[in-house]
């Protein structure tokens, strides 16, 4: 007999008994066979199998930066979990990509994937490909498709397009290279980051008049530092002058030849000697053998055969001279052909001068007041006086500046004063505040006995005028009270009238009235710039802010009408001349609305931008006043809110063709309206000093302010709007003339003073204006 055990689930054999006996050791596959001799009886002895459950068993998996698994902790991952990588690189940025040190970059999927059984701990780690960046300046160009990623260890060729000549350096991260470029090529194995810089030849233009030869071929491209030799064909003894840059070298020649290096554009001016004629009056004589030829720049001394004393006027080419006879001659040095003229003295009755400011007053708001009726007596005064169409004011159009100038009758090549400018030996930003360096109708008037009186024209506080003495006055508004225009006119009339007023905590009166009355007021100035000022709202329109400034016009109108009655009451209208004027007009700038517009955002990042995108070696920087520049920054800006002074520091200096170039790409920029570069500037009398080499200047409503701006205006440009302003002279001694041609408000001061017959000396260099009546 076979017997088969079935072992259930979960059960073991304990015993097989055969009719008593054990018979489990006999178990073959489960089965038992056996020979039947009687009854059997078969036990069969199981129990539960004890099940013994293994721990589960957890790994760790780590990770580098840029690879991602599908687990939430991949500090504890269970035994023969199935794990996901993704790769978030570019596969083609991938060198390695390895597991527990075995590269599996070619079993990642299309992907970025890789699937994998954990069953150790796992450490993936990445390769990358490195890439650089390479800089160049304009001219070089690589043969890479993106200069901003190259991979590293490519090798790199660079092309040069500017003549090898024209090269003075080529650096590689700082290091000359220029003696390796190969046809205008330089091939290196990139493993860094590159920036390449040129640096070209310098060349200068040289200059040279007639008569004057150089041994170089080409004057106008000269390279820099070379050594000059220039011929004279004139005999030495015709020279009078041989100026290299204005700088006199004549005694510099040997042989009629003068060498030098040449390091800027070089002029040089030669200028042979020239004879004069001197044409004397009856009564007069000089110590030359010949008046029909006197060389230039020789000593002539006049002798008067009658008294000095009984001439009215001694004038030398239309120039007064008289202050300047010593002992009744006069000695001075010919530069031109001369005739003197003398006149006797006649009796003459003394003319009275008054100079009004109004601050901030263009000729557009007078035409808009006029058109609406309400400056009546400006306009009856123009028609009856002198009016000016075209009157313009100077560089900067900023008050302190232009104010001193006018009083001064000079540009600011002679006054300094531009408001702020970079002095290269201080490295800073110099405000100018009030200087003046030339003088002023009000201290020349003063040193002539003459009596002044101001109501608060500040540039003549406290020189010459004080608070105090009634014949060099001083005014103020009373003590506490607001110095609007209004209260200055009161406090002008209650003193020509010769009313008690009080100026500060003062009481004053004038016994007459003075010769030289002046009053400056600034409301249209305050209100024109959209501020608070003298109770002003803010305009939220472009209409809203003229009408403002109109309406304060009109208050000014009716009081300047006030004080001109006082001079006519007076009986001295005849023989007074009145002169208004102002320092600058008005630009709006900016947003005119509560959203930002076009105009909103400054265009001095622009600016910086393309200034810098002209030359790798130009570094913008906007200076304030006392701020000195970064380390680096080659191109300083100077200026309030719109027009910019740029001048060029750190071994920069441009050549006038450079700047020329400059100025034609800046121009071609809509947001800028023009450009000036450093000849124009010298030719409009701007202060040499200043070192300006461009002036850039705003298209209308744009600015070049720090910040954005919303209802703004302000002066600092060469816009029409604030540089066309206005200006009229009237009185019994002027004549009636409507004045087409362009002016300058510089030369309302050259008018006072010849009102008072005061010279205000060679400094006065503004035009002069012709204001008498014929007879």
């Amino acid at each position: 007999v076979v017997l088969t055990v079935n072992i259930p689930d979960g059960k073991e054999i304990t015993s097989l008994k055969i009719n008593g006996e054990e018979q489990i050791s006999l178990l073959d596959n489960n089965k038992i066979a056996f020979e039947m001799t009687s009854d059997t009886v078969v036990y069969l002895g199981l129990k539960d199998i004890e099940v013994i459950i293994p721990p589960d068993v957890y790994y760790v998996l780590t990770l580098p930066e840029g690879v991602t698994s599908n687990q939430k902790d991949n500090g504890e991952i269970k035994e023969d979990t199935e794990v996901l990588l993704t790769l978030n690189h570019p596969i083609e940025d991938v060198v390695s990509f390895k597991v527990n040190g075995i590269d599996k970059k070619d079993e990642l999927s299309s992907n970025n994937t890789y699937a994998f059984i954990m069953t150790e701990d796992v450490t993936v780690t990445i390769i990358l490909s490195v890439y650089y960046s390479l800089t160049l300046p304009d001219g070089v160009i690589s043969d890479q498709e993106n200069n901003n990623k190259i991979k590293e260890n490519t090798t790199v060729t660079l092309t040069i397009n500017t003549p090898i000549e024209d090269i003075a350096s080529f650096k590689v991260n700082d290091i000359e290279k220029k003696d390796e470029l190969i046809n205008n090529t330089y091939t290196f194995v990139i493993t860094e980051d590159v920036v390449v810089s040129v640096i070209l030849n310098v060349y200068y233009n040289l200059t040279l008049p007639e008569g004057v030869n150089s041994n170089q071929e080409d004057n106008t491209k000269i390279k820099e530092n070379t050594t000059v030799t220039l011929s004279i064909t004139t005999p030495i003894e015709d020279i009078a002058s041989f100026k290299v840059n204005d700088i006199e070298k004549k005694d510099e020649l040997i042989n009629n030849m003068y060498t030098f290096v040449i390091t800027e554009d070089i002029v040089v001016n030669v200028t042979l000697n020239v004879y004069y004629t001197l044409t004397l009056p009856e009564g007069v004589c000089s110590d030359q053998e010949n008046n029909d030829k006197i060389k230039k720049n020789t000593e002539v001394l006049l002798t008067f055969h009658e008294p000095v004393e009984e001439l009215s006027s001694f004038k030398i080419n239309n120039f007064e001279k008289i202050d300047e006879l010593t002992n009744d001659t006069y000695s001075f040095v010919i530069i031109e052909d001369t005739i003197v003229t003398i006149e006797k003295k006649v009796p003459e009755e003394d003319y009275y001068a008054v100079y009004i400011n109004i601050d901030g007053f263009p000729k557009h708001i007078y035409d808009e007041a006029l058109s609406k009726g309400v400056v009546p007596n400006l306009s009856y005064y123009g028609s009856k006086g002198m009016f000016f169409t075209n009157l313009q004011t100077i560089f900067p159009s900023i008050t302190n500046a232009v104010q001193a100038a006018i009083i001064s009758g000079a540009h600011s090549n002679e006054t300094t004063n531009v408001i702020a400018y970079f002095d290269k030996t201080e490295n800073k930003v110099i405000s100018q505040e009030r200087t003046n360096l030339a003088p002023t109708f009000y201290q020349v008037a003063a040193s002539n006995g003459i009596s002044i009186a101001s109501v608060r024209h500040y540039p003549a506080y406290p020189d010459p005028l004080s608070t105090t003495n009634l014949n060099l006055l001083y005014i103020n508004v009373p003590e506490g009270e607001t110095a609007d225009g209004e209260l200055r006119f009161s406090q002008a009339i209650k003193a020509l009238k010769g009313e008690e007023f009080v100026s500060g905590n003062l009481t004053l009166r004038l016994e007459k009235i003075p010769r030289l009355f002046t009053v400056y007021v600034d409301d249209l100035d305050a209100i024109g710039h959209n501020g608070i000022s003298y109770g002003n709202t803010p305009a939220l329109s472009l209409e809203g802010r003229r009408n403002n400034v109109i309406n304060a016009l009109a208050k000014l109108d009716a009081k300047i009408g006030e004080l001109v009655e006082v001079y006519k009451e007076a009986g001295i209208y005849d023989k007074t001349v009145f002169a208004i004027t102002t320092d600058h007009g008005m630009s709006p700038y900016g947003s005119y609305s509560p959203i930002k517009d076009k105009y909103g955002d400054s265009k001095l990042p622009a600016l910086k931008a393309k200034i810098e995108s002209i030359n790798p070696l130009y570094k913008f920087e906007s200076l304030a006043p006392g701020e000195s520049p970064n380390p680096g920054t080659t191109v300083v800006a100077i200026g309030d809110n719109l027009q910019k002074g740029l001048t060029f520091i750190g071994g920069i200096k441009p050549s006038i063709q450079e700047l020329i170039e400059i100025q034609t790409i800046l121009q071609s920029e809509p947001y800028i309206y023009k450009v000036y570069n450093r000849n124009e500037l010298i030719l409009q009398q701007i202060w040499r000093g200043a070192g300006f080499d461009l002036v850039v200047v705003p298209s209308e409503r744009y600015h070049f302010s720090s910040e954005t701006k919303y209802y703004h205006a302000s002066h600092d440009t060469y816009l029409p709007t604030s540089k066309h302003i206005f200006g009229i002279i009237f009185g019994g001694p002027v004549k009636q003339k409507v004045v087409n041609e362009e002016a300058l408000n510089i030369s309302f001061g050259k008018v006072i003073a010849e009102t008072l017959k005061i010279d205000l000396g060679p400094t006065a260099n503004a035009p002069t204006i012709d204001f008498w009546k014929e007879e």
